[in-house]
């Protein structure tokens, strides 16, 4: 994790009989993430970007963000009203990580990609 400058780096290892690559996870423009569950063998599914108003909805993230308002988490706002609207006029995206088995999560970005590099 690079937060000063905003950027998130995931790292993954797809090891099958015919084939194996790292695939890195680029999240840039970061506003919030969540992650859960870090362990070895965490078998990760896929990244799917969501609309922002499931981000809203989820009473979990709702609660983190009702914790860390008064200590400027994820940035100021008065009222998650005024939050929605900051994350809808600088266009992030809601992505959450899905997994079969182990680490989970979801990140706020403006950008992400997925790189693949053959081993």
């Amino acid at each position: 994790m690079d937060l000063r400058n905003r950027k998130i780096v995931i790292h993954t290892l797809d090891e099958r009989e015919d084939r194996a690559e790292y695939t890195d996870i680029v999240f840039e423009g970061v506003l919030c993430h969540q992650f859960g569950h870090h362990f070895p063998g965490s078998i990760l599914l896929g990244i799917f970007e969501q609309e922002s108003d499931r981000f809203f909805a989820n009473e979990q993230i709702l609660n983190l963000l009702e914790q860390g308002k008064n200590h400027g988490w994820p940035v100021m706002f008065s009222n998650i009203t005024e939050l929605k609207e900051k994350i809808n006029r600088e266009l992030y995206k809601y992505i959450e990580i899905l997994v079969s088995y182990g680490f989970n999560g979801w990140v706020l970005a403006q950008n992400y990609s997925k790189q693949a590099n053959p081993i």
